[in-house]
């Protein structure tokens, strides 16, 4: 198991995971209603597979995780692209798309691998 001192970008690592997780929580949550509706009543049971749809914001949130952890540049461009989703989210939403724009500018530790080759 990796400590935060072997993570290249801790804190765009631990916000990615958190979404992820939460996404992926919320997704599970509303199949599991979804498919105790369907059994039951069946007539509602649609609106319980609508959190289904938040899978892929949970992929992608996981891929920026990864590339947050170990300095990929795919995770710096994954992690910008949210970050100006979020910046339309007043007041929170905000804040975290400042934090990740600011994280991905100046406080992005890029591997070593990326650092050594040549221009």
């Amino acid at each position: 198991m990796q400590t935060d001192s072997e993570i290249l970008n801790p804190g765009l690592y631990r916000l990615h995971k958190l979404f992820f997780i939460a996404f992926t929580s919320f997704a599970v949550i509303m199949a599991l209603i979804g498919i105790r509706l369907a059994f039951g009543d069946g007539e509602d049971a649609a609106i319980g597979f609508v959190g289904m749809g938040l899978l892929p914001f949970s992929a992608l949130h996981w891929y920026a995780a990864k590339g947050a952890k170990n300095g990929a540049k795919s995770g710096k461009i994954i992690s910008r692209v949210i970050g100006t989703f979020w910046l339309f989210g007043i007041p929170i939403g905000t804040i975290l798309g400042i934090y990740v724009w600011y994280k991905t500018a100046d406080s992005w530790k890029p591997s070593e691998s990326r650092n050594n080759e040549p221009a």
